[in-house]
């Protein structure tokens, strides 16, 4: 049987409908392609770097007692459930669970400023910041406080080469489609 071109692409549709998936560009498909950047955009102000949450493991990841289990028990059901989750947003449990425990953090600090405890917490994490052998250096030439663990700066040799990996899927696309091809 032969086709045209638009009879094909119509019976491709059809079969990714039949598979579950909604095929091809619609209406919204600019709209949300708006706001997935906007997102990420958003995101990068809000933590000063592309991974949330994670950019704090990522930088501490040559330190091996910087980064630890939270040892959270988890029922079969809910794994599954963050299983299905992690797959379909396409991110690893690390990522959701930190960027979620981040979230919970900052819900939770913030009803300890209504309720007039930020000082009583400022101290409580101060305290346990020291215990684990952190301390802050007066600004440089950048001007913003820095972190030290056991008197030295918190650097990961390998971060350029994860912002190189976690970047990379663009510069392959660009190369992949050259503005000069159409």
């Amino acid at each position: 049987m032969e086709l045209t071109h638009s009879e094909a692409e119509r019976a491709n549709d059809e079969k990714l409908r039949e598979l579950g998936y909604v095929p091809g560009p619609d209406r919204a498909s600019f709209s949300d392609f708006v706001a997935m950047k906007v997102i990420a955009l958003k995101r990068t102000h809000q933590y000063g770097n592309v991974y949330g949450a994670n950019a704090l493991p990522m930088g501490m990841a040559q330190h091996k007692g910087l980064v630890r289990n939270v040892c959270v028990r988890v029922d079969a059901m809910r794994i599954a459930e963050l299983d299905a989750l992690t797959e379909l947003l396409d991110c690893n449990k690390q990522e959701f669970v930190l960027e979620l425990l981040v979230a919970g953090m900052e819900q939770a600090k913030a009803a300890l400023r209504t309720a007039g405890l930020e000082k009583a917490f400022d101290t409580a994490v101060d305290r346990k910041l020291d215990e684990a052998g952190f301390s802050v250096v007066p600004p440089g030439e950048g001007g913003f406080w820095g972190t030290h663990y056991q008197g030295k700066p918190i650097i990961n040799p390998d971060a350029r080469h994860h912002e190189k990996m976690a970047r990379g899927i663009s510069g392959t696309i660009g190369e992949a489609l050259p503005e000069n091809e159409a």
